[in-house]
């Protein structure tokens, strides 16, 4: 007895082509579901590239501490202590010491006008008051600095009487008989000899101006959102050394005094430097 054939529905593919068969398995493989899955979408979705930053984003900007402190012959000034001896042998103590800065600056490497950063009004700094230390210049334009400028005291078209009623209720005011304007500089203290006292005071005798322009070198990194310091250092011994020694002994009052104040805007000149930065 013959065996018989086996049934057509025993053997549904027996009658088709391999490419036939290759073309029903591709469809049944990617046809399960309704559409791809997130893996499958994203393997399939076009390359979108990086995206562009919006139009309205804005420019990188950090802040910059600008911190004021003072010394005598390189160590940190203490008030109210006859511990202090300058050029001329004259032993002394500081009471008082405050000031008024202006016209700051700050110049980007290579001298780009366009990134300069300034400063116009007058910032005041007392040594008995924390709170004047620091001076904050904010939106400053990420990048690197290389100079700091800056006028001590007000130069003659800003220094005018009641121009900064700050400065007048300070006490920083100039006499009105000597020419009027401000202040730069109110520097007191006590010595060890007859009179027992002195006040080293500058600003515009007789309408003169003797203020002093700073241009100080700098290095300094804004960061975006971050924050820089810079320290400046007043040291208080260089108003009186160099390039004139100036003796305690041969000066009283001294607002009325053009040679007074001309030694002291010359001795003035290097008075300031930068600390290290942090």
């Amino acid at each position: 007895m013959s065996t018989p054939d086996a049934s057509p529905v025993s053997r549904p593919f027996a009658r088709h082509s391999p490419i036939f068969i290759l073309i029903l398995f591709t469809a049944v493989i990617f046809g399960c579901g309704d559409s791809p899955g997130p893996e499958s979408a994203a393997l399939l979705a076009p390359s979108a590239g990086t995206p562009d930053p919006p139009s309205n984003a804005l420019p990188p900007e950090g802040t910059v501490v600008l911190e004021l402190d003072h010394t005598v012959d390189g160590s940190p000034l203490v008030l109210d202590q006859l511990i202090y001896t300058n050029a001329a042998g004259n032993n002394y103590s500081v009471v008082l010491l405050e000031y008024v800065i202006s016209n700051l600056a700050l110049l980007p490497e290579g001298g780009t006008a366009g990134h300069t950063v300034t400063s116009p009004e007058p910032r005041y700094r007392s040594h008995a008051d924390p709170a004047t230390r620091d001076v904050v210049l904010e939106n400053v334009p990420a990048g690197h600095y290389s100079q700091l400028r800056f006028t001590f005291g007000l130069p003659a078209e800003q220094n005018v009487t009641g121009a900064f009623p700050e400065l007048d209720l300070l006490g920083m005011a100039w006499p009105q008989q000597l020419g009027g304007g401000y202040h730069y500089m109110r520097n007191e203290g006590l010595t060890g000899a007859t009179p027992g006292a002195f006040a080293t005071h500058t600003g515009p005798t007789q309408g003169n101006d003797y203020s002093i322009d700073f241009d100080l070198g700098v290095e300094l990194s804004v960061a975006d959102a971050g924050t820089t310091y810079v320290t400046l250092e007043m040291d208080v011994n260089e108003w009186y050394a160099n390039p004139n020694v100036y003796d305690f002994n041969d000066y009283g009052p001294i607002l009325g005094n053009l040679t007074a104040q001309q030694i002291l805007q010359a001795n003035g000149a290097d008075v300031f430097s930068v600390a290290p930065t942090r």
